[in-house]
């Protein structure tokens, strides 16, 4: 039965076809959109049971990308991307739910993405092509990010919007409130007796609320609270019962707007609009569906967002407390664009490509920073098996050169960065994250989480030991602490093993200030060198094939899922995966590359 289920539920969604770029592979692609729980199954003498994918009964992402929906995408160009949200989104619940995606489905998605998809993006922007890999980029992400929001409203939404189709509109907003006034106006009319005229005056009449005004009642009685203690209850009891009134409305009006402009009725919709003719033909579909895609243009759409931490507490005054309430702040276009140009250098064959991934340190070995390679703080800095670890000690780094080279009020009020200040933002802000992660979400990192809280508790310890006590730990100021890490860092001696996460960190770090100080160009080669290296670390911790990851990542999603939960889809559907053992025991062969 389960060999049943995997069969159906993968001709459900289909697969991908052909090794085209750009918008013909996208007209090709056979992921379903809706309409595939209309399939019925056929037994094969060969083949045993399967499902047929018959145009006429299931709407696929080729259909979308390919249908004459007239002025429709031209006042969203995205609304084609997010029915593409929902078909992957289709394939990740498949694995969630424990039926693993094969790896053709992994092939076919990964060239529909990297290779259709992106080359499709790059055809149609007209940005100029300094600025096309950002827009790229931030769609790409977006097609994701939209896609974990479907998971996140399919398991926790508190509202319908599961069912969000034109007839569940029909049938629970418009026919269901029919059906109860038909149902009160015939209970107006058998009260009284068939005389409707004479039903309807004992209403306003005998009614002392109806007849005289609500507000004027009301009014009445708040003057009359000071004099006769008995009518405060009488207030009381009319001001809650208003209350129960207005909320009730609030609720039913609110249920509404949310309905309407959900992603889920906008899908259902260019799916009825794409596949039925008739839809296309009328003009009062036509234009309901313009006048809602209006409104939607309107708003304003939630952002794909991360949150900082820094266990060094730098930024605030109290570091234990810094990490309890970690900031939550927008994810920055440079940290998509980076992000996403390391995966297509890999997957697209780049010069890259027989890089493994790893936890930076393929990132060291690159032509580009051979001047780090040299010094043994920095070629050691990855050289551990334990995820956490190295995570720690970059953070530590990186949070040193932070404060050393802060970002100059001028570059703060340029709204393009240089390459300095946007090689900076990947880097500090993907630490921040990665450091957030390992104090307040250890579930979501390869490691185990027992070993990741270990490893986390031995570091405040050891800080503690470091600044001073538990008093300085939590009251020191930030150059205080800045200056304890650095005096450490300089008074250990450059031939001594360190192995402490504080103590690595603190002499990593100090290296790296002193490479950036040595002239002109310097800085920006650390800044670069970060930036690679937190971009690869930070991918490196997206993939998860074990149960309990997956797991986690589902619990995730109840409160609106992870930055790094965007990733975990991306690496699953494309394929992404960890090699088994460390890059620097396994030399990988010439050939070798991550998917």
């Amino acid at each position: 039965m389960a060999q049943i289920v995997k069969q159906e539920q993968q001709q459900a969604v289909g697969l991908g076809a052909g090794e085209e770029e750009g918008a013909e592979l996208l007209n090709k692609c056979r992921y379903a959109v809706m309409g595939e729980e209309e399939l019925e199954m056929k037994v094969s003498p060969m083949e045993g049971y399967h499902l047929e994918l018959k145009d006429d009964v299931v709407v696929t992402v080729g259909h979308i990308w390919r249908a004459d929906m007239g002025d429709l995408l031209h006042q969203d160009p995205s609304l084609k991307r997010l029915c593409l949200s929902f078909a992957l989104y289709k394939l990740l619940r498949r694995r969630i739910e424990d039926h693993p995606i094969t790896d053709e489905e992994t092939s076919s998605c990964r060239s529909l993405i990297f290779r259709g998809l992106r080359m499709e993006l790059l055809r149609q922007s007209s940005k100029p092509q300094d600025l096309k890999s950002t827009v790229v980029a931030a769609a790409l992400f977006q097609v994701f990010y939209e896609e974990i929001q479907f998971l996140c409203e399919y398991y926790h939404s508190v509202l319908p919007v599961v069912l969000s189709n034109p007839f569940f509109f029909l049938a629970n907003y418009i026919l269901f409130p029919v059906v109860v006034w038909a149902f009160c106006l015939l209970t107006f009319i058998l009260c009284g007796n068939g005389d409707v005229a004479y039903a309807y005056r004992s209403i306003t009449t005998d009614n002392y609320i109806i007849s005289t005004g609500t507000l004027k009642v009301l009014g009445c009685l708040m003057r009359g609270v000071a004099r006769y203690p008995d009518v405060l209850f009488t207030a009381v009891d009319l001001a809650v019962t208003m209350l129960l009134l207005l909320t009730f409305l609030y609720e039913q009006v609110w249920e509404l707007l949310v309905f309407i402009l959900s992603n889920w009725l906008t899908v259902s919709l260019l799916c009825e609009y794409a596949a039925k003719r008739r839809w296309r033909d009328s003009r009062v579909r036509a234009g309901l569906i313009r006048r809602i895609l209006w409104v939607r243009n309107k708003m304003s759409r939630p952002n794909l967002c991360f949150k900082q931490a820094s266990v060094l507490g730098f930024g605030r005054r109290l570091p234990a407390m810094a990490l309890r309430l970690p900031k939550k702040k927008a994810v920055p276009i440079e940290v998509k664009e980076s992000i996403m140009g390391y995966l297509v250098a890999h997957i697209n064959d780049g010069p890259d490509a027989d890089a493994p991934l790893s936890n930076g340190w393929s990132t060291l070995q690159l032509e580009k920073h051979s001047q780090f390679r040299s010094q043994p703080e920095v070629a050691k800095a990855c050289k551990s098996k334990s995820v956490a670890e190295v995570v720690l000690t970059w953070h530590i780094a990186t949070s040193l050169l932070e404060v050393k080279y802060p970002l100059q009020q001028e570059e703060k009020k340029k709204k393009k960065k240089t390459p300095v200040g946007a090689r900076r933002t990947v880097a500090t802000t993907l630490s921040g994250y990665a450091a957030y992660l390992v104090a307040s979400a250890p579930e979501l990192l390869p490691d185990s989480t027992e070993g990741t809280k270990r490893v986390y508790s031995d570091l405040t310890d050891e800080l503690k030991d470091v600044l001073g006590g538990c008093w300085r730990y939590h009251a020191s100021g930030q150059i205080t602490r800045f200056d304890k890490l650095v005096g450490i860092a300089q008074g250990l001696p450059e031939e001594e093993e360190t192995t402490t996460v504080v103590r690595k960190g603190a002499k990593l770090g100090n290296k790296l200030m002193e490479m950036a100080s040595k002239g002109r160009g310097a800085e920006e080669q650390v800044w670069e060198l970060l930036a690679d290296l937190w971009t690869e670390l930070t991918v490196y911790l997206a993939p998860s094939a074990g149960e309990l990851h997956v797991k986690a990542h589902k619990e995730a999603l109840a409160l609106g899922g992870e930055f790094i939960t965007v990733l975990w889809a991306l690496c699953t559907h494309t394929g992404v995966t960890r090699p088994a053992g460390a890059p620097w025991e396994t030399p990988p062969p010439a050939d070798r590359s991550l998917v």
